[in-house]
């Protein structure tokens, strides 16, 4: 599939890069951490294991990389003593000593190379899975097609219903929540995000909005437009792009729909 070679965050921490440009995928994770937090809690009342074994699915870069680890820790952590410290990524394992001391116990990090379109872990082998703004990209593979016909991107967006009927008609998991969030496209002060100030005019804010939702966008699907269309009308296609954007807002207020899924796997 052709997705694997092309599909990746922008890397480094320049303007365009994802780490500065994912705060959006940052709320949604702050958003589900409520279900996140119920789901791997009854986990472990019910098996009440020695050791769980956890997988963020995706290819994030930046701050968001280990947001989501550092939230399963402090939700177990509610529950008993967790025995965890992480002895890599040193800046990660210094906050865990700083924020939880020294005594703190052992946990064991580790990047797995290869792609979510394959299999990553051996079967049976992980007690948690958690995937955010990434699972989407399986919902539709590449379509083998000349340039000059049609971009197909590797995207679908489902309805509850459909989600919860390919659920039940796989049959390996059970339902366990199904909630729907939105999230602004540009969010403002009052989300504590993004900071404008009393006198822009509403055009400057409509403008600054289109253009924060194209570096948003382009962060997460540069790599792969670059692959089909070439790199050199990047920077023109985001800019017109965040020209669109800039004047949709001036007449609506756009929204990102995301779903969260909570599962069980069936025993068995």
């Amino acid at each position: 599939m052709k997705g694997k070679q092309v599909l990746r965050m922008n890397g480094g921490n320049g303007e365009t890069s994802y780490a500065k440009n994912s705060q959006l995928q940052n709320t949604m994770i702050s958003q589900n951490r409520p279900i996140t937090e119920a789901a791997i809690v009854d986990f472990y009342r019910t098996t009440f294991s020695h050791s769980i074994s956890i997988a963020d699915l995706g290819c994030s870069s930046g701050p968001n990389t280990l947001m989501f680890v550092w939230e399963i820790i402090e939700a177990i952590q509610k529950e008993m003593i967790f025995n965890t410290i992480f002895k890599s990524l040193p800046e990660f394992h210094m906050k865990l000593m700083n924020v939880k001391g020294i005594d703190y116990g052992e946990c064991f990090i580790a990047g797995v190379p290869g792609t979510f379109y394959g299999r990553l872990f051996p079967s049976k082998s992980l007690d948690f899975v958690h995937s955010s703004s990434s699972l989407h990209w399986l919902s539709r593979g590449l379509l083998e097609k000349e340039k000059v016909d049609s971009f197909n991107a590797p995207f679908y967006s489902p309805s509850p219903e459909e989600l919860e009927s390919v659920i039940q008609g796989e049959g390996s998991f059970v339902l366990n929540r199904l909630q729907l969030y939105e999230v602004d496209w540009y969010p403002t002060d009052s989300d504590n995000i993004i900071q404008t100030e009393i006198t822009d005019t509403a055009e400057k804010q409509n403008s600054m909005g289109g253009n924060y939702v194209a570096k948003t966008i382009r962060a997460v699907v540069e790599s792969m437009l670059q692959s089909h269309f070439g790199e050199g009308i990047m920077d023109d296609l985001f800019r017109r792009f965040g020209d669109i954007v800039g004047e949709y807002l001036s007449r609506k207020r756009g929204k990102y729909i995301n779903f969260v899924i909570s599962l069980t796997r069936i025993q068995g």
